[in-house]
């Protein structure tokens, strides 16, 4: 997978702490693992390129199946996360 990080422009840096664009470069063959995500003091914008993502949280059972963009707030709870081969999320992580 490759992470790219790019800095807010300067006039931003009081409310955004950086941008994100992650690409999944797997190649074929190769099952895509679901990522465990615990607990976090964040906030972010989620905006996802060719693909969705799903949600699941293992003590209530509920998943969500995201849509082709989201507004992420603080994790209180461990969810589990399955996304599928080429997905490309653009995110901004605020202050």
């Amino acid at each position: 997978m490759i992470v790219n990080y790019i800095e807010p422009r300067p006039f931003l840096t009081d409310y955004i702490r950086f941008n994100k664009i992650l690409d999944d470069d797997l190649p074929e063959g190769i099952t895509i693992p679901v990522k465990v995500y615990s607990p976090r003091p964040e906030y972010c914008l989620q905006f996802y390129v060719r693909c969705r993502s799903t949600i699941v949280y293992p003590d209530s059972g509920v998943t969500i199946a995201t849509k082709t963009a989201a507004l992420i707030g603080q994790h209180t709870i461990i969810n589990h996360r399955q996304v599928n081969r080429g997905f490309i999320p653009i995110e901004t992580y605020f202050i």
